[in-house]
């Protein structure tokens, strides 16, 4: 019988809406080894709210935005809790093997971890 060892990284997942995206759906923005590493990054690209308008096929449309311009939350609700809410929005958590980590496909990523370093060697 043949065996392993296989690596583990219990990771957290902040998943956020798009503003311009349906209310259910939700996209992995970012990923880090301690859930506070997210939520401190998550609140220092918060501002006060403003609006910004967008010219789209069917005319302009004005957004409430209420991360930094030019943030890569920019575009992205924010949430009312970190604990992920019926519709999965919040920090999520999943053990993930050495492999998979090296091939995680979130969009618009921001990676705070060191396990992606360690996956690597």
């Amino acid at each position: 019988m043949e065996t392993r060892n296989k690596v583990e990284f219990k990771i957290h997942f902040l998943y956020l809406n798009m503003m311009r995206d349906r209310a259910e759906t939700s996209q992995c923005v970012a990923i880090a080894d301690d859930p506070q590493e997210l939520i401190d990054w998550y609140n220092s690209l918060l501002t006060e709210s403003y609006s910004d308008d967008f010219v789209e096929w069917n005319g302009t449309k004005t957004y409430l935005k209420t991360f930094r311009k030019g943030s890569p939350l920019e575009w992205f609700n924010p949430v009312s809790s970190f604990t992920p809410d019926s519709w999965g929005h919040g920090i999520r958590e999943a053990w993930v093997d050495a492999e998979e980590l090296k091939y995680l496909q979130c969009n618009n990523l921001c990676f705070f971890t060191d396990a992606n370093n360690q996956s690597n060697k």
